[in-house]
């Protein structure tokens, strides 16, 4: 996306004590790729090429990211509108158990147009909702 979570998280953090992000997507507005005639840039299938409100990178996979990054474990994962009907929260959230992540913050509709109902239900098995940590982020635009 267009890490736009991402920077007002960002901006709270730097009042809060710093916690560290690094906002990943699959196609990134704007990223491009290398090809037999050259760097072409991609359009994301969301946002098309739109500016980013900080860096987002490039990563297939949720190991992918964490291999880039050099975290041998994760502390947190925040999933903002994964995309509907697809497996990719599932697989996100499957890899940051497997490398003892233990908090996720999900941005999204529950049983809606985010992610699947294999993601819903290891989210439901697996963590709770801690409503002491919710708080309020400006909202944009809607469909």
């Amino acid at each position: 996306g267009t890490g736009y979570w991402s920077a007002l998280l960002r901006s709270r953090s730097e009042r809060d004590a710093g916690n560290v992000m690094f906002p990943y997507d699959v196609t990134p507005p704007s990223c491009s790729k290398e090809n037999e005639y050259g760097p072409t840039v991609m359009s994301n299938e969301y946002h098309g090429q739109a500016s980013t409100f900080t860096d987002v990178f490039q990563a297939a996979s949720f190991d992918h990211a964490m291999a880039q990054v050099g975290i041998k474990s994760s502390c947190s994962l925040m999933l903002c509108y994964p995309p509907p009907g697809c497996d990719m929260a599932l697989s996100a959230v499957s890899a940051h158990m497997a490398n003892d992540g233990k908090i996720i913050f999900h941005i999204g509709e529950w049983q809606g147009l985010t992610g699947n109902s294999a993601f819903e239900k290891l989210l439901t098995q697996n963590f709770h909702c801690n409503e002491k940590d919710i708080f309020a982020l400006p909202p944009w635009g809607t469909d």
